[in-house]
């Protein structure tokens, strides 16, 4: 089976190798962009099977790609544990967990 290409934006550092060592953990190819507009041409431009993002883009797919939203009321609520629940039930749903 081929792995999942996840697209996480994030601006944090810290937040997005967590993300990314969460998600390699899973076996999952990650690749990274800074602002929602970046991931948009990114999109457009390479293969990715789903984005991850705590960036409200308004859509929840684009160019056929899932667009899934990870809310963190706070900054501590976006903890590792957290993000890998939601990010394993994405994944569940899509037969890649």
């Amino acid at each position: 089976m081929e792995a999942m290409r996840v697209l996480v934006v994030e601006q944090d550092a810290t937040s997005r190798d967590t993300t990314t060592q969460m998600l390699h953990a899973m076996g999952c190819v990650v690749t990274h962009a800074r602002r929602i507009e970046d991931a948009f041409f990114l999109v457009s431009h390479q293969k990715v099977d789903m984005v991850l993002t705590d960036v409200w883009s308004g859509v929840d797919v684009y160019n056929g790609v899932p667009i899934v939203w990870v809310n963190a009321p706070t900054p501590r609520a976006k903890t590792p544990q957290r993000l890998r629940r939601q990010a394993v039930r994405y994944l569940a749903r899509q037969g890649a967990a």
